[in-house]
């Protein structure tokens, strides 16, 4: 199932804040199918040597739904 990046904000000086109040950057996926994706296995990463530097913990993106990930 296709999953988007639908935004990043890959320098946040005064942007959002996370559940801390910190300024750190963020990607938002969008879930464009009209049913749920689980991304369970799905990984991230901002080195191409490694790419599964990251793994989701349990998480579904309901169809239509957004999910940010603050990185």
């Amino acid at each position: 199932p296709a999953v988007v990046v639908n935004e990043f904000l890959a320098s946040n000086a005064n942007g959002s804040t996370d559940e801390l109040g910190e300024h750190e950057d963020w990607v938002e996926l969008w879930n464009p199918n009209a049913f749920s994706v689980d991304l369970a296995g799905w990984h991230l990463s901002d080195d191409l040597g490694n790419p599964t530097k990251w793994m989701f913990p349990a998480t579904t993106i309901p169809g239509g739904g957004f999910l940010l990930v603050w990185c």
